[in-house]
């Protein structure tokens, strides 16, 4: 065996498995398929039998098939069958591929906007490992993420932009996802010191709004300064198909508890539910979430405990109680410290109703601007998606789009959100 093998002029290296390597020409020639490999393991077999045998039998003969055996493996799984000079690859930059304005396919206006985010979000050169072990730069999985918020498509019609694997993207965009929810959750988290410094200016915007409306609040009387809803988030069927490989296979939720658990039967539909605090500036500033579709909105209120974080807030700020602004809600809600709903007056609860439709404008604007998770068979609960990542990122990508263009609501109340770079900090 050893003079067989030292025949065999180049160094052996084991080639790598074909989705491992960039489609092609090089992944067809240096990388092998499953069942190839399956093959050669059944040739190493042969080969060590065939050595014993000879061993045994003492026969040149013998000896010589398996030095034959031997090759045939060493030259199948080991050796490249020819030599294919390694392609130049220009990096792919945010600056130099992309053109100068971006905004029909990834939303931002600009590319110098969106080299203007990747480093407000300090994404690191190079991303990775991810689930299969694959890295990636910075700025093109940055690209590629911002591009699949922006779209429902297939990964395989991004892939014909980007290259690369289809298992690539799909774990980079998870691993992004969970990168961005670890390192910036904390913006959506609670009641930003920031953001509570604007609550007096946000309270001034709604009460001209609202007296627009026919409320008429006295200046400087409305103590309402943001508002609070439910949203949810449509997926497909939880806990279907089989459990295993195999005819007969276990289902995964034979007792229809888990569809049960994501089901509502008023909507018909499976999925999960957030509740949200939104400023007259066009900023979602508080996300809670997510949660059953199953519960309702008052069970998302009593969870999040809302109207206490809403106290706690300004009195850390040393905000006199007397002074402190209050969330509106739909007639859903219940009167609260700091949450208040309908009062029965038909001029206020018209007035107030009026600008409360502001926070309806934010998520038909998360879903016109990143609708990747608007249509229903992309959102799979139950799955290795991480879904509370990626629905985090989408309100994040929404507000930083606010705060470089503004939109309606911003308008409308004639509040001028924050700066990036300042939204960033809180």
């Amino acid at each position: 065996m050893d003079a067989g093998l030292a025949t065999l002029q180049e160094p052996y290296r084991i080639r790598k498995l074909r989705y491992f390597l960039s489609s092609g020409r090089a992944r067809d020639t240096h990388g092998i398929s499953l069942k190839q490999k399956r093959t050669m393991r059944l040739w190493l077999k042969l080969a060590k039998f065939q050595t014993n045998l000879a061993s045994i039998s003492g026969n040149a003969e013998d000896l010589d098939i398996a030095v034959d055996m031997v090759k045939l493996f060493a030259i199948s799984f080991c050796k490249r069958e020819e030599t294919i000079p390694r392609p130049r690859r220009l990096r792919f930059t945010i600056m130099v591929t992309l053109p100068e304005f971006t905004g029909e396919l990834y939303r931002f206006r600009t590319r110098a906007d969106l080299f203007r985010i990747f480093n407000l979000f300090q994404i690191p050169d190079r991303c990775g490992p991810f689930q299969n072990g694959a890295f990636e730069s910075g700025e093109k999985l940055f690209l590629f993420f911002v591009r699949r918020l922006a779209s429902v498509g297939t990964l395989t019609s991004l892939i014909q932009t980007f290259g690369g694997e289809k298992t690539k993207w799909s774990r980079g965009v998870f691993w992004l996802a969970q990168w961005i929810y670890v390192k910036w959750g904390h913006i959506t988290s609670g009641i930003r010191p920031a953001a509570v410094a604007r609550f007096q200016k946000y309270a001034k915007a709604v009460e001209r709004v609202a007296n627009e409306g026919g409320c008429g609040f006295v200046p400087g009387t409305c103590s309402v300064g943001f508002f609070i809803d439910c949203n949810q988030i449509v997926s497909t069927r939880t806990g279907s198909g089989p459990a295993t490989h195999g005819r007969g296979a276990p289902r995964k939720d034979p007792t229809g508890e888990i569809q049960m658990a994501l089901y509502n039967g008023w909507k018909s539909t499976n999925g999960a539910k957030s509740q949200s605090l939104d400023y007259p500036d066009g900023i979602m500033g508080y996300l809670y979430g997510l949660e059953s579709i199953r519960r309702s909105d008052l069970n998302c209120l009593e969870w999040s405990d809302i109207n206490e974080k809403v106290k706690v807030a300004q009195d850390q700020a040393g905000i006199p109680p007397a002074n402190h602004v209050i969330a509106y809600g739909d007639s859903i809600y219940p009167q609260c410290s700091h949450l208040h709903s309908k009062t029965g007056d038909a001029a206020m609860d018209a007035g107030m109703n009026s600008a409360r439709q502001a926070i309806e404008h934010h998520y038909g604007e998360c879903a016109m601007y990143f609708p990747f998770l608007s249509y229903k068979k992309k959102v799979k609960i139950g799955s290795s998606m991480p879904l509370e990542a990626l629905y985090f990122c989408m309100h994040l990508f929404r507000n930083v789009y606010t705060c470089l263009y503004g939109n309606k609501t911003s308008v409308r109340f004639n509040c001028e959100p924050p700066t990036p770079e300042e939204y960033m900090a809180w």
